[in-house]
C-alpha cells in the first residue's frame, strides 16, 4: 500500500512540474511576441522621426539643400504628418497637398525654389 501512495504522489509531483514548465513556456512565448512588436514599433518610430528631422532640416537650410536618408519601413506623408503601420509623427513644415507613400530604401530630400522634393 505504501508503494501505491508513493507512486501516486510521484505522478502528481511530476504533473505539477510539467504544469509549471508549460506555464513558464507560455509566458515566455507571450513576452517574446510583445518584445518583437515593441521592436517593430520603435523601428517605425525611428524611421518616422528620421524623415521628419530631414524634412525640417532641408526646409530650414533652404534652396539647394539636399539630404539622403535610409528608411526600413513604409512611410505615408500627408500634410504635416508622417504615418507608419503603428505610429505617426509630425513636422513643422507646410505640408504637401497630396498623399505620398515612401517605400523602404534610400530617399533623397531636396529643397528647390521654395518646394521640397522627395526622390526615391
Amino acid at each position: 500500500m505504501k508503494k501505491a501512495f508513493m507512486t501516486v504522489e510521484a505522478v502528481i509531483f511530476i504533473g505539477i512540474i510539467f504544469l509549471l514548465f508549460g506555464a513558464s513556456y507560455v509566458l515566455y512565448i507571450n513576452k517574446s511576441i510583445d518584445l518583437s512588436q515593441s521592436r517593430q514599433e520603435l523601428q517605425e518610430k525611428a524611421d518616422c522621426m528620421r524623415a521628419a528631422s530631414a524634412l525640417t532640416a532641408i526646409h530650414v537650410l533652404g534652396n539647394g539643400a539636399r539630404a539622403t536618408i535610409e528608411i526600413d519601413n513604409a512611410l505615408i506623408l500627408e500634410e504635416q504628418r508622417i504615418e507608419t503601420n503603428t505610429t505617426f509623427c509630425t513636422f513643422p513644415v507646410a505640408g504637401n497637398r497630396t498623399r505620398l507613400t515612401l517605400v523602404p530604401g534610400n530617399i533623397t530630400i531636396i529643397a528647390n525654389d521654395g518646394y521640397i522634393e522627395v526622390v526615391q
